[in-house]
């Protein structure tokens, strides 16, 4: 039966689940609920609601309630992830979606695998009880290929984990790990039949294993992780945690839909990359199926994302802005706040006792703690009670943090040591009650010399000098390499966040490769990464192209000899073709080849801006090397000036530039 309807109805299943009771064996004080599960959910459902296009949205979450030892949850039964609220909510689905429907599905919470058939399920709870129950990975994927025969395209993410073999408790301890052991009590307590198979066979021998799982049949999954790694949480201040993915997520959907681009799954999936391999590089997000347009294909193109409200709580005085994390809001960006009498124009100027400007101190799922820059203007607020609230600066400029291990001598010392740098954290003790997680840890190697590891893997960090426990020295080393690294992941991770819709339409960069399922592009030795960039509008486009090698180097590749340079691509016409191709020839080090490294890693992040740009030829060098290039003066550090140059820019100026990253793996 066609349908009469003006176009595709959009769906979305929301499910996020907080709560898992202790098993067998477990001490009954143990809690693994995942404190971020619901608030995944809910700040995916805040953010389809900013949408211009509707959205069919079910949400069920259960939130723990911390209050004594009895299982308690906010939620009422019938809005909660138990077993036949989500098979009702999967049937109403299928029952309802058309040809061209686009469905969106999205899972916080635990996943487990089977120890024997290595079949996987997700958690849900009892209705009653509250303890844990399985959804069976072919009950989902059977309700999925429903609605794929109808005709719908399907979106399912998947922020939860299926390993279990990596975790190490000097590493994962008090980090709340998205993955939990399986239990054949739960298997037993579990409703096993699949109310969407076709067949008369419902019972447990159609479960899949983790690989059939994860190979969709006509719509794409979007995980946390690659099948052998581990998720967690993120911390943030006040205590509030979120999954990565979905955190990463929404920032992904915010800043593209900035930049005024149609989302396929693959864009989408190459910036949560980018984000991933800058901010937690033990993680990979993974893209399985569908990499063209999906449910979000359509939101794009919303510059009055930049518009929000504030008011003033009465009671405490405190400034509260009414946006948060699922739209996009870090901590210390910056707004100005106007009455709401003051016309809104962008070219009508104001004056400066029309503005207070304000920065985010602690941003929210939904709404942030903000505060004056200025302190005069404490008075002027007193004074008004409500404000729109314009984003003027979101230039994120998340530090690196360090854990110093126990095993680690003078950790406060090396803290206190460090405090200066601009792009590093020290803490010198555990730091698992501290707003945000550590991206690395230092650890006794058990040799008298550090150990630096990613944390979320637990993996040591290649290519890094040998530093021995000897004192002045050895410290000394050690504070160097990481305020190297450091300084690397936050150059690796540089992003505007304003960058205008119509300058990202005046030029078309791609890849003339194809990237595998973790995003990645993959060459041999000796062979070229090609990029072409092509002008669209009537201005020149200016170019930075940097490579972040595996030696932990960030060089310029318009600048080999080291000078400061980039490249220009004029508009089209007359003699000029408005094209660039950027062939970047790709090895595996000799150092890597002598270490019997077959393959390695490398990151090449693109800049591309509207007004001409004098990109550092030497970033930063290779570790263990001191530069060359400069000396004394304000240049001695090319990262801080570049960073000051990106911070001056305002108005149009600041939307005027925009960043692309691809990460390749090359082979020899």
């Amino acid at each position: 039966m066609a349908s009469s309807k003006d176009g595709p109805v959009r769906w979305a299943l929301l499910i996020g689940v907080g709560v898992t009771a202790p098993g067998n064996g477990e001490d009954p004080q143990s809690d693994r609920s995942l404190r971020g599960a619901a608030q995944d959910a809910i700040a995916i459902d805040e953010y389809l609601k900013t949408e211009v296009l509707a959205v069919n949205i079910t949400m069920l979450t259960a939130t723990k309630v911390d209050d004594g030892p009895v299982i308690k949850v906010k939620e009422t039964p019938e809005n909660l992830p138990t077993f036949d609220n989500v098979v009702s909510s999967l049937r109403r689905i299928i029952n309802l979606v058309d040809v061209n429907d686009e469905v969106y599905i999205h899972y916080s919470g635990h996943g487990t695998r089977h120890t024997i058939d290595n079949s996987v399920a997700l958690e849900l709870i009892e209705p009653a009880t509250f303890k844990t129950t399985y959804l069976y990975g072919t009950v989902l994927r059977n309700a999925i290929k429903s609605m794929i025969k109808k005709g719908a395209n399907v979106t399912l993410v998947l922020d939860c984990c299926f390993s279990g073999s990596v975790l190490r408790d000097d590493v994962i301890l008090g980090i709340q790990i998205r993955y939990i052991e399986y239990e054949p009590e739960v298997d037993r307590r579990s409703k096993f039949h699949d109310p969407f198979a076709e067949d008369s066979d419902r019972m447990r021998g159609g479960n899949i294993s983790l690989s059939k799982f994860l190979d969709p049949e006509g719509y794409a999954i979007i995980t946390a992780c690659a099948p052998h790694e581990i998720t967690s949480e993120l911390n943030f201040d006040g205590g509030a945690r979120r999954g990565a993915l979905s955190y990463f997520l929404l920032h992904s959907l915010t800043t593209l839909r900035k930049r005024g681009l149609r989302l396929s799954n693959q864009i989408i999936h190459q910036h949560l990359l980018a984000q991933f391999h800058a901010g937690l590089p033990g993680q990979t997000p993974m893209l399985f199926g569908t990499r063209g347009y999906a449910f979000f294909g359509a939101f794009a193109g919303q510059p009055d994302i930049l518009m929000a409200s504030a008011h003033r709580n009465r009671d405490d005085g405190d400034l509260i802005l009414h946006a948060g994390q699922a739209h996009g809001v870090h901590k210390y960006d910056e707004y100005t706040l106007t009455p709401f009498t003051t016309p809104d124009d962008s070219q009508a100027p104001l004056s400066s006792c029309d503005e207070i400007r304000v920065k985010v101190d602690r941003p929210g799922c939904l709404h942030s703690s903000i505060y004056t820059v200025l302190p005069e203007d404490l008075e002027r607020i007193k004074r008004g009670s409500t404000w729109q609230a314009k984003l003027i600066t979101s230039f994120s400029r998340r530090k690196i943090l360090v854990c110093l291990g126990s095993g680690v001598p003078s950790p406060e010392e090396l803290a206190c040591a460090v405090k200066p740098c601009s792009f590093l954290i020290l803490y010198g003790e555990e730091p698992w009650e501290r707003e945000e997680n550590p991206t690395i840890q230092v650890v006794n190697s058990g040799q008298n010399t550090y150990e630096v590891r990613d944390t979320a893997s637990g993996r040591i960090l290649d290519n890094l000098p040998n530093m021995p426990q000897d004192g002045n020295r050895g410290e000394k080393m050690l504070m160097d390499t990481l305020n190297h690294v450091a300084k690397y992941r936050f150059f690796e991770g540089i992003e505007n966040q304003l960058t205008c819709p119509s300058f990202e339409s005046s030029f078309s960069l791609r890849a003339m490769v194809n990237s595998e399922k973790d995003g990645y592009y993959v060459v041999r030795h000796n062979d070229d990464f090609l990029l072409t960039l092509e002008n669209l509008a009537d201005r020149a486009v200016y170019i930075g192209v940097f490579i972040l090698t595996n030696l932990w180097q960030v060089r310029n590749l318009g600048s080999e000899s080291g000078e400061d340079a980039c490249f220009v691509v004029l508009p089209k016409g007359g003699t000029e073709s408005g094209y660039l191709e950027l062939p970047v020839t790709m090895t595996v080090p000799g150092i890597s080849r002598q270490a019997g490294q077959e393959q390695v890693e490398d990151t090449i992040k693109i800049f591309i801006s509207r007004e001409p740009l004098v990109f550092p030829g030497l970033m930063l060098p290779r570790l263990g090397r001191e530069s060359t290039l400069r000396s004394g003066g304000i240049a001695a550090d090319p990262l801080k000036r570049f960073l000051e140059w990106l911070a001056e820019l305002r108005g149009v100026d600041k939307r005027e530039w925009t960043t692309r990253t691809y990460l390749v793996r090359t082979h020899t």
